[in-house]
């Protein structure tokens, strides 16, 4: 009886604990590596968003300002501008769904060339 508590004891020792150990540590470092591919795909979808951001901000700009020197001259009547006050908002709505329902798969696929 003693030499089989003792036989127990040693192949814990030496066998199941380091198993175990062995396990977490492998474990852990899965998980490391799958944090650090997200982290990479969000930074990537991330820059994606930006730089669709940053296009949709400077195409609004420009209009705006060209809008600013059409709607200064003082020989434009006002019901010629009413149709150029409607355009940005129709084409702001537009860019604002094309920004959020791009389908995910669009991004395995790689960047958008556009």
């Amino acid at each position: 009886m003693k030499s089989r508590k003792r036989n127990l004891l040693l192949y814990l020792i030496a066998v199941i604990i380091p198993t175990l150990a062995g396990s977490i540590f492998f474990f852990m470092d899965s998980v490391k590596q799958n944090d650090e591919e997200r982290l990479e795909e969000a930074k990537w979808i991330g820059s994606i968003h930006q730089r669709s951001w940053d296009q949709f901000i400077s195409e609004t700009v420009t209009t705006l300002d060209m809008l600013s020197l059409t709607a200064g001259s003082a020989d434009t009547p006002s019901d010629k501008l009413e149709p150029l006050l409607q355009k940005p908002i129709s084409w702001i709505r537009d860019m604002a769904e094309f920004t959020f329902l791009i389908p995910a798969e669009r991004f395995l696929q790689g960047p958008i060339n556009s």
